[in-house]
């Protein structure tokens, strides 16, 4: 096994498996998907519908960051924020340590497995400023790797500088079936377009001129 990819189901995520499949054959490739206590699994159902897609091997890791609540996401007493424009500063949808964690893991696994590379989908030109999506934060995990693990698995981030345009094209290019993904923080039947996921996701579609399957009438 070459590669682990983290995938979540969101259209990041699911070129970034794309991705991998191409550079290293989905026999290659296996998928981890977090079950973490989030709001809603829809999330997950999108990520099974995707590994089914690329026919790369697949796991589920179940952690209950809820214990430590602390964002939106894992938390139901905090309301997902509805996106403003301009707006500065860390969002209540970050999710304290989160990919620090979920690298952990996914690092421990590749050990395991003998994988080489860990693959995300960390985008921070249109990421809402999470501090755990920028270049210099998988600089320095792939640093604490080489310095702490036995194998030091590289983390890698194909698409941290790309814009949601960017990101939508190269989808286009790799056959991404976008009706599957979802990117909406709330779990209800329709995706809300509200929340910086859907409006991001918008914004993206708009930009290349692609239509969105699951866009809001």
């Amino acid at each position: 096994m070459k590669a682990i990819v983290m995938l979540s189901g969101g259209m990041d995520s699911a070129v970034t498996l794309a991705l991998a499949v191409r550079k290293h054959g989905a026999d290659e490739v296996l998928a981890v998907t977090f079950d973490y206590g989030q709001r809603h699994d829809k999330e997950i159902k999108s990520a099974l519908a995707l590994v089914k897609h690329f026919g790369v091997g697949h796991r589920e890791v179940r952690i209950d960051l809820g214990q430590i609540r602390g964002s939106a996401l894992t938390d139901d007493s905090i309301d997902v924020p509805e996106f403003k424009e301009g707006e500065k500063g860390i969002t209540s949808t970050y999710v304290p340590m989160r990919n620090t964690i979920f690298i952990a893991l996914a690092a421990a696994m590749a050990e395991v497995i003998g994988a080489k590379y860990i693959y995300t989908g960390f985008n921070h030109i249109d990421s809402g400023g999470y501090p755990d999506t920028r270049p210099d934060y998988v600089t320095a995990m792939n640093v604490a790797l080489k310095l702490g693990s036995r194998d030091a698995p590289v983390v890698k981030a194909p698409l941290i500088e790309d814009t949601k345009r960017d990101i939508d094209l190269r989808g286009v290019a790799l056959g991404i079936p976008w009706g599957v993904t979802w990117a909406c923080y709330e779990g209800k039947e329709r995706p809300c377009g509200k929340c910086n996921a859907c409006v991001q996701r918008k914004k993206g579609f708009d930009e290349a001129g692609v239509v969105d399957p699951l866009a809001i009438a």
